[in-house]
């Protein structure tokens, strides 16, 4: 996906925890849990890196999504299995940042008077 393209969806982090259900059922099988999620985001037209993770999230993933809605929705649907609870985040690249926060907050584009 070109830069264009994908600074025109927008961008989330997701974590995510396996309940009992999940660990019972999908510890043998996370790899190919994995592959599934990544593969439902791009049905929806988006993407998504998945990664197992140690401590408090059993899995981390990082996307693009066409819109809110659309995440909203493919959060819920995850969580509506039962194999996991989802945190889902809005996440800006530098640019993102930039233009969308930096210059509605500080006027002069710099923040902090810096």
């Amino acid at each position: 996906m070109s830069e264009v393209a994908q600074e025109a969806q927008v961008g989330y982090v997701m974590l995510m925890k396996l309940t009992r259900e999940g660990a019972a059922e999908y510890v043998e099988s996370l790899h190919a849990q994995m592959g599934e999620i990544q593969a439902a985001m791009e049905n929806l037209g988006g993407t998504m890196t998945i990664v197992a993770t140690l401590g408090e999230w059993d899995m981390v993933a990082t996307g693009q999504a066409p819109s809110d809605e659309q995440i909203a929705w493919f959060a819920a649907k995850l969580s509506a299995g039962g194999g996991v609870t989802v945190t889902t985040m809005r996440a800006f690249s530098p640019s993102q940042w930039r233009e969308r926060v930096c210059l509605l907050a500080w006027p002069t584009g710099h923040p902090f008077g810096h």
